[in-house]
């Protein structure tokens, strides 16, 4: 087998030939998809009048195609609640959570999927001690954003 004249003297001084260490170009990182971050009461919903069933809960009209459209431009939509009424005593952590899970079963039902749904049960009025805090989760701070950014 012959080799060629610079291969060989390339590798009397140690060295491969100049493919030897020919590296692919790494895939480009995918680029991130887009976000809609949505408040829920009065927004998506009508304002929910606490201690009331969360199946009383109802979507706005127009919600449900605006997001849709949304949904189809390659956004994804997530959901992020202050929800003081826990940290007030007027309803349980468990009870908002159930009347999130009515909402994103409302949206799923229109053809709406949820890429995440966050709530903040915090205020530092409240009367619930676990949550009684002011807590960066708590609108207008970035807690709930940054987590919900970093789970996309």
């Amino acid at each position: 087998m012959s080799t060629p004249a610079g291969a060989a003297v390339a590798r009397g001084r140690g060295e491969r030939p100049a493919d030897a260490h020919a590296q692919r170009a790494p895939d480009p990182a995918p680029a991130p998809a887009p976000a809609v971050f949505l408040d829920r009461d009065g927004t998506l919903v009508r304002d929910f009048r606490h201690g009331a069933d969360p199946a009383a809960l109802t979507l706005l009209p127009g919600v449900a195609p605006a997001l849709r459209r949304l949904q189809a431009a390659g956004y994804r939509l997530v959901v992020v609640t202050n929800q003081a009424g826990v940290a007030r005593g007027l309803f349980t952590v468990d009870e908002a959570r159930a009347a999130g899970r009515h909402v994103a079963a409302l949206l799923g039902a229109a053809g709406v999927r949820l890429a995440g749904y966050y709530l903040a049960p915090y205020h530092a009025d409240g009367v619930v001690p676990r949550y009684a805090v002011a807590h960066p989760d708590r609108k207008p701070g970035p807690g709930m954003l940054v987590r919900a950014a970093a789970a996309l």
